[in-house]
């Protein structure tokens, strides 16, 4: 069994513990022993590689006090990893306690655990939820830098509190937002945190294949409240968003957390965007959602060297939207995926 939703998945694209191997050879991923018909886990996580041929390689994994392995995300290098142990107790079937949840960087292949970081070790932390896997609802990107040291950027973007004020006099107590808490956490350094580049809660982020820089996105809406209503004769008037202009996307140093570039767009009317930004292995480009246009979802390919959109891309529907979008051939070529369909294009 593949396990899935390495942290929460809260946009739909949840993250796979899957990728390439490096020569193209094979395919890391995990097994799980569960219960059936219910599904609920027997066993931690098993990581394995999948060769072309389909022959299957099990690895250990490495053990900690904390607890099994719960989930993994894949680093960008062979074997390497960013890792949950002991979240997860609820869905074990005898349910345990998870008292010390726990983040590691492991190196799969030689069973090591490279760093660890729990729930105590950073400020930012403290603003876990009380019942999700030991921590607040979080995405992750990871890469590993020409050195050979793994990179994570967490996005803790939906944290949940008790509300402020007196105690309703029956009922669950009121729960609000709590600001985003990005951290950059580098192999072998103490976790950073870092400001979003918004306000904006849905905001995201991905590291750049060499870990220097964070390229930070967000759903830019236009103000007023999205309002759909469904009816047939004497239809209310909906009174028109107004349009908002503001930076988009921002290219963030990771050592300083200074903006290098920044990309402004206006946002006219309410759209839905379901992936965030993504970066070739190059370096050199930059795939991001941009605000619809008449109900027409546009993609943009950016130069990562200044923030430039070099093309826009038109979806073939109205209120249609990129379920998918990559890169290819070291990013030598994109791929877009809308409706069933696959495009391909070369870049130059």
């Amino acid at each position: 069994m593949t396990f899935r939703d390495f942290g929460t998945g809260r946009r739909g694209d949840r993250q796979d513990a899957l990728a390439w191997a490096l020569d193209g050879a094979g395919l890391w991923s995990v097994e799980q022993k569960v219960m059936q018909p219910s599904g609920f886990a027997s066993s931690g996580l098993m990581p394995i590689l999948i060769s072309r041929d389909g022959d299957v390689r099990r690895f250990a994994p490495p053990k900690h006090a904390a607890g099994p392995l719960d989930a993994l995300a894949w680093g960008g290098a062979d074997g390497r990893a960013i890792a949950q142990f002991g979240t997860r107790g609820h869905r074990y079937r005898p349910e345990h306690t998870d008292p010390s949840p726990t983040l590691a960087m492991i190196d799969v292949e030689h069973g090591q655990i490279l760093d660890t970081l729990d729930a105590k070790d950073a400020e930012a932390l403290k603003l876990r939820a009380e019942a999700y896997n030991g921590f607040s609802s979080f995405d992750i990107s990871a890469v590993q830098s020409p050195d050979g040291r793994l990179h994570a950027l967490l996005q803790f973007q939906r944290v949940l509190a008790p509300s402020r004020g007196p105690a309703p006099s029956s009922g669950p107590a009121p729960r609000h937002y709590l600001p985003a808490a990005w951290l950059l956490w580098t192999q072998g350094q103490k976790p950073v945190p870092l400001t979003p580049f918004s306000k904006d809660r849905f905001a995201h982020a991905v590291l750049t294949p060499d870990g220097s820089h964070i390229l930070a996105w967000r759903p830019l809406q236009p103000a007023g409240a999205d309002i759909v209503a469904e009816c047939y004769a004497n239809c209310p008037v909906r009174p028109k968003p107004k349009p908002v202009e503001a930076i988009l996307a921002a290219l963030i140093d990771g050592k300083d957390g200074q903006k290098v570039w920044s990309l402004k767009a206006r946002a006219d009317e309410h759209w839905t965007a379901s992936r965030g930004p993504t970066v070739s292995p190059d370096g050199r480009h930059a795939l991001i959602p941009l605000p619809s246009v008449d109900k027409r979802q546009i993609l943009a390919l950016l130069s990562m060297e200044d923030g430039r959109i070099l093309q826009r891309f038109s979806l073939a529907c109205s209120g249609c939207y990129p379920q998918s979008f990559g890169f290819t051939r070291g990013g030598r070529q994109m791929w877009i995926g809308v409706t069933n369909r696959l495009a391909f294009y070369d870049l130059r």
